[in-house]
């Protein structure tokens, strides 16, 4: 066996090592929390801090040679102070034991652990079936799926502050109807449940619950380049095809679907022969989402992971509206020209895809911190960028991908509502075309029911429309916009276009 040869086997081994160990960790883990979770008993605290202790090193010490293993300063510093290690995986990280060992503990302050244990049933199959076949991106790939999947039980608070978080109009404004330029501080979430300061804590500690399990947390952003002169179009595209490479930078939504890749792309317009020409693209003229948790409930005995109350839309009707929606028109910039200063604030914004109190002043070199919020004002008044709800383990398993061509004028836009009112929905759409594209995140339970809909409503309008639907795969990038620090590009008549770095 020549030397490239039995590195590679080596490697492999090593990885398949690295697997065996996590799996171990992740039962010793369970049956370590099962035998101590009494908050209240101080000796429980020291028996974890010992046992995380341990597994910790001794899983750093084996496998600390390992590419993905972060052994620097800042790795030597986590694994000292949290008793666990980091491996870089993909854009985020693993970290050992802590990513699976957080849903099992409950020697956490009870007022920020989930009202009941969580069920990893799946978790535990998936760790049982792991194959030695398995390389370590396969087996992490799998694990956060499942990860995924998981439901995190709600208490009545935690559910009253998940609605009010959820809400679109909430996280565009404040109390006095200014824009809301970074997430939303505690006191601004007790005065919008109607709560007195006596109820601050509470609230807290129902906002830190789910921030600590990322069931909700608000400072993600949505962004809208097309209101400083950027172009939305959706194309279909093999790999093989000659401007893949160029356009995938580019690329907003990028989906692997059963026969076929569908794509969105936002570019900057003054680019668009260049780069969407060897394509058969369409424009998208609109972009409208929503975040729809009102129906959401704390219930325990609800079979539906707290989606029992939930109805699904009357898609069959002519007439259906829902309100408390985004709507972003994709065909104008909300001004002829930006600033350096206005540009580099965008591409920071996009850079870290996060933004609060504290990370306002990282925006700008230039600019002191009321020319960054001024700025951030006017972007946020004219439609640049709002604040969005990112929500995880709440029972919202499957995403139902789907593209509508609709001739019947009175149904288009009853089909565009129709798709808002579910929890989480994202629609691009171009009504001359009469096209509609998009995704809605729905608890799995009700996935056949709202299929069986859309083919009854393909029956009713007959040749007038044409419903394609699929799940989407694990592969999918679905982005709220694309990262244009890495984008050279100015904006001059209201048109973005790439200008040469030298």
């Amino acid at each position: 066996m020549d030397n490239n040869n039995q590195s590679s086997f080596n490697f492999q081994i090593l990885e398949k090592e690295m697997i065996k160990n996590i799996v171990e960790g992740y039962f010793e883990c369970k049956s370590f929390f099962q035998a101590h979770h009494d908050n209240t008993n101080i000796e429980s605290h020291k028996e974890k801090e010992k046992f995380l202790k341990r597994i910790s090193r001794e899983f750093f010490e084996k496998f600390q040679n390992h590419p993905y293993c972060v052994k620097d300063d800042y790795g030597r510093e986590v694994l000292e102070k949290n008793n666990r290690v980091l491996l870089k995986f993909r854009s985020g990280g693993f970290f050992f034991p802590r990513t699976f060992s957080h849903f099992m503990d409950r020697l956490q302050d009870i007022n920020i652990t989930p009202v009941r244990e969580i069920d990893l049933t799946d978790l535990d199959e998936y760790m049982k079936g792991f194959s030695d076949l398995d390389s370590l991106d396969d087996f992490l790939s799998g694990f956060f799926i499942v990860i995924k999947s998981l439901t995190i039980p709600l208490r009545e608070r935690e559910v009253e502050v998940l609605k009010i978080l959820t809400k679109p109009e909430f996280l565009l404004k404040d109390a006095e109807g200014k824009p809301r330029i970074h997430s939303p501080e505690i006191e601004e979430i007790v005065a919008a449940l109607g709560y007195s300061k006596k109820n601050l804590l509470r609230v807290k500690r129902s906002e830190n619950l789910m921030y600590n399990f990322r069931v909700c947390w608000t400072n993600m952003i949505a962004m809208n380049p097309a209101k400083f002169g950027f172009y939305y179009a959706q194309f279909e595209y093999t790999p093989e095809m000659e401007g893949v490479e160029k356009i995938k930078p580019y690329l907003v939504w990028d989906l692997p679907l059963k026969d076929r890749r569908i794509a969105i792309a936002c570019v900057p317009f003054g680019n668009v022969n260049e780069l969407l020409n060897p394509f058969d693209y369409t424009q998208l003229t609109d972009w409208l989402w929503n975040a729809n948790f009102q129906d959401y409930s704390h219930d325990k005995h609800d079979s539906q992971h707290g989606w029992s109350e939930f109805e699904i839309p009357d898609i069959l009707s002519n007439y259906y509206r829902t309100g408390n929606f985004v709507h972003w028109d994709l065909e104008r910039s909300y001004k002829d020209e930006f600033n350096e200063n206005e540009v580099e604030i965008i591409k920071n914004l996009t850079k870290t895809n996060t933004l609060s109190l504290r990370s306002l002043d990282l925006l700008s070199k230039n600019l002191s911190s009321g020319g960054i919020r001024h700025i951030l004002n006017q972007f946020v008044e004219n439609g640049v960028y709002q604040q969005y709800p990112n929500v995880a383990f709440i029972g919202l398993k499957d995403i139902i991908f789907v593209t509508i061509k609709c001739e019947d004028k009175d149904y288009f836009q009853n089909i565009v509502h129709n798709l808002l009112s579910y929890p989480v929905a994202h629609v691009f759409s171009n009504e001359k075309q009469n096209l509609i594209i998009g995704y809605i995140h729905v608890p799995g339970v009700l996935v056949n029911k709202i299929t069986d809909k859309f083919n009854l409503l393909s029956l009713l309008l007959k040749d007038k429309i044409s419903i394609e639907y699929e799940l989407l795969p694990n592969t999918k990038k679905i982005s709220k916009f694309i990262e244009l620090s890495k984008i050279n590009f100015t904006v001059k008549n209201g048109i973005a276009y790439t200008i040469d770095e030298n």
